[in-house]
């Protein structure tokens, strides 16, 4: 909170992204959150719009919707992945592209727009293959963006998030660029 009245006090902002991967995780914080945003857009008579990245599993928590809604909050960063069971396989996912449909639902029919974030480029086990046409990748796209109610998308590179069974995977194949002798 005390970033955020800072950032509206001293530059009057009004549109706020808030990028860290684990909102929403603590329930009971993120209500408290929700209600000190709301409270504090009601003492200064303004009004946010903020953007939070966000677990898909959240939208089952109707009263966490609910008070994001309250706070402001109108466009759910929902990192998706992928359309493609096989994919979602590889990535060790536990969500078939069906489920991820119906969770999206839930924030849609909450009054969010929802942002769609896809990793391309999945790397994948040493002798694993997906060969999946254009086209026909293509049209996986298609057929879930459509119903999940997708907004905006973003397509990412996937990131060698250190401590993550892909880093380690990476490494282990030699698969990733050492960090000293760059640049």
């Amino acid at each position: 909170m005390a970033q955020i009245t800072s950032l509206c006090e001293t530059f009057g902002a009004k549109r706020l992204f808030i990028v860290g991967d684990l909102f929403g995780q603590d329930r009971l914080k993120t209500l408290r959150f929700c209600r000190l945003l709301h409270e504090y857009q009601i003492r200064i008579k303004k009004r946010f719009e903020l953007t939070v990245r966000i677990r898909l599993d959240k939208a089952k928590g109707k009263e966490l919707l609910q008070a994001m809604r309250g706070a402001g909050i109108n466009v759910e960063a929902i990192g998706f992945d992928s359309p493609i069971p096989e994919e979602l396989e590889a990535m060790d996912k536990h969500l078939k592209p069906e489920d991820m449909i119906s969770l999206s639902w839930l924030y849609y029919q909450a009054g969010f727009l929802i942002h769609g974030v896809f990793i391309f480029g999945y790397p994948l086990e040493k002798g694993a293959f997906i060969r999946i046409p254009a086209r026909e990748r293509q049209r996986y796209f298609r057929r879930f963006i459509k119903p999940a109610k997708i907004d905006t998308i973003q397509v990412l590179l996937p990131p060698p998030i250190p401590g993550t069974k892909l880093t380690q995977r990476l490494r282990q194949e030699n698969r990733m660029f050492p960090k000293e002798g760059l640049g």
